[in-house]
């Protein structure tokens, strides 16, 4: 009887360490490879015996930039890169959303990118760094979207031209540059138009490219409208990936953790503006950030910060501020930072702890304590939603601790009601 000889092939001596545990080759590409990428794997090329924080110092990204400073550094060699599963390294050194163009053909890629182009976006991943997040959704994008994107990027032209137009847009929030405005205006139309393309052929090949551009794109909205637009277009080609059952990159965003595409799909046209009235919605934002501090008292200080509640307090804090910017447009803008929670809140990898259940409860009665500002044919659904988030935080508490401010919440939901 002839045996079966399993298939040879050459042996990657640089490959990570979950292509050799597996005895498959491994292209070897940095940071993560494509066969733990395709297969969803934790990918290392860190022996097993090397810390999180080993030579996390002075580390630098193939494109020559220091992880940590941006600055100018040494090569990063295969060796020496931190394994993908090591979540308190990501959270130190690549908490942004992108590290655009780490591609095979890096060149090709850059080609049609002008010297001002690469520095604005170089420049805005620092800028980036400094944006109020929780760690559970910096490692969220760190590990399960980054990798992704980064291919998109490289394949596909409205992916690029839409995370450089993202990149230029956070440049100019925070220098003013006119420079950095004009390449968000050029690259956002570049990758409209390129879009549109895509959107004519849509299908299994370009599904993840459509959702990606469109999620960064509204990103860069001017006008809540604008940006329901594309919440509104991204939802509908979730849809249309579900109802054709295309293999997707983003699983997650199939699921009901998408809490967006439930305000998209649920839409009315036809209700009422809520009144704005500033004093009423800045009093609830302090109302809220006393129950934020709050829970620091109850829970202790270490728990409260690893779960994420002094981003959420900062958040809170610029979202007042916001409020008191009487130019539509400009308030907007300042809130681009409650938008990606909005987003990313639901999408995180988090355990089932109270601690992280209190902390989506309380960005959601952030919801609404400015839910007049949200598209009106939104506020049904999100009102539903926000009531629901609060009212499973309260089922998950032992006893109902009126510190923790869940009561309160829970009737300014049924206010809106």
């Amino acid at each position: 009887m002839a045996t079966m000889r399993r298939r040879t092939h050459a042996r990657s001596r640089k490959g990570c360490v979950t292509c050799k545990d597996r005895h498959v080759r491994c292209d070897e590409r940095l940071p993560y490879c494509r066969n733990c990428i395709r297969l969803g794997r934790e990918c290392s090329y860190t022996t097993r015996s090397s810390s999180p924080d080993s030579n996390a110092e002075g580390v630098s990204s193939s494109s020559g930039l220091s992880t940590e400073t941006g600055r100018p550094g040494t090569t990063l060699s295969t060796t020496a890169y931190p394994a993908a599963s090591q979540q308190a390294w990501l959270a130190r050194n690549s908490p942004s959303d992108f590290d655009i163009f780490y591609s095979e053909h890096p060149v090709s890629n850059q080609q049609d990118l002008s010297l001002s182009d690469m520095t604005i976006v170089k420049e805005s991943r620092e800028m980036m760094l400094q944006r109020s997040m929780s760690r559970g959704m910096m490692m969220t994008i760190a590990q399960h979207y980054k990798p992704k994107f980064n291919l998109l990027t490289a394949e596909f032209a409205c992916v690029k031209h839409a995370v450089v137009g993202l990149g230029a847009y956070t440049h100019f929030r925070v220098t003013r540059s006119p420079v950095a405005d004009d390449v968000c205006i050029r690259h956002r139309g570049l990758a409209l138009s390129a879009l549109q393309k895509e959107i004519d052929n849509f299908g299994q090949s370009n599904c993840d490219a459509v959702i990606t551009s469109s999620v960064f794109l509204s990103a860069t909205a001017d006008s809540w409208e604008e940006w329901a637009v594309y919440v509104d277009g991204y939802s509908k080609s979730i849809t249309h990936i579900i109802n054709n059952n295309f293999h997707t990159a983003y699983p997650g965003m199939l699921s009901n953790d998408l809490q967006l595409r439930k305000c998209a799909r649920n839409s009315n046209p036809h209700t009422n503006a809520l009144l704005k009235d500033v004093s009423t919605m800045k009093k609830n934002i302090a109302d809220l950030i006393h129950f934020i501090l709050n829970t620091n008292n109850l829970i202790g200080l270490p728990k409260w910060r690893a779960a994420g509640f002094e981003e959420l307090e900062k958040l809170a804090c610029s979202v007042s501020d916001a409020m008191s910017e009487v130019d539509e447009v400009e308030q907007y803008h300042q809130l681009a930072g409650l938008r990606s929670w909005l987003f990313w809140t639901d999408m995180r990898k988090t355990d089932d702890a109270v601690e992280q259940i209190l902390l989506t409860a309380h960005f959601y009665g952030l919801v609404l304590a400015v839910m007049p500002v949200f598209p009106a044919r939104y506020k049904e659904t999100l009102v539903e939603i926000c009531a629901e988030k609060i009212d499973r935080a309260l089922r998950a508490l032992d006893d109902d601790n009126a510190e923790f401010g869940l009561g309160y919440l829970l009737g300014l939901a049924q206010s809106y009601l």
